[in-house]
């Protein structure tokens, strides 16, 4: 356990990636907006755009991994986007290899 906390909820980004993408505090911003939904807008057409939305199949497993080296202190949710092919098999394979515990949509 570090400062109290004993496991982390993580979904992959962008493997082995330095870059940042700094984006004004949109919540103070906008304090009546759904902030959620438009970063989430943001971080679909950046990754479409840069090309790293085809390494999410990699960072899933990279995540997997951590989850297995961790003792299940990571709780690993699945990154799901439009370029997994058959993503209903996808599901239901990475499910039964790895019983993640989440899903993230784009």
């Amino acid at each position: 356990m570090y400062n109290g906390i004993d496991k982390v909820i993580l979904v992959p980004g962008e493997l082995n990636s330095t870059t940042e993408y700094p984006l004004p505090h949109l919540a103070k911003l906008f304090p009546k907006s759904n902030v959620v939904k438009a970063t989430n807008v943001l971080t679909k057409i950046t990754m479409k755009l840069t090309g790293k939305v085809t390494e999410i199949p990699v960072g899933n497993e990279h995540v997997y991994r951590l989850t297995s080296e961790t003792d299940n202190r990571v709780i690993q949710f699945l990154w799901i986007t439009t370029k997994i092919k058959d993503t209903r098999g996808y599901l239901n394979t990475k499910f039964s290899d790895w019983h993640f515990r989440g899903v993230k949509l784009h």
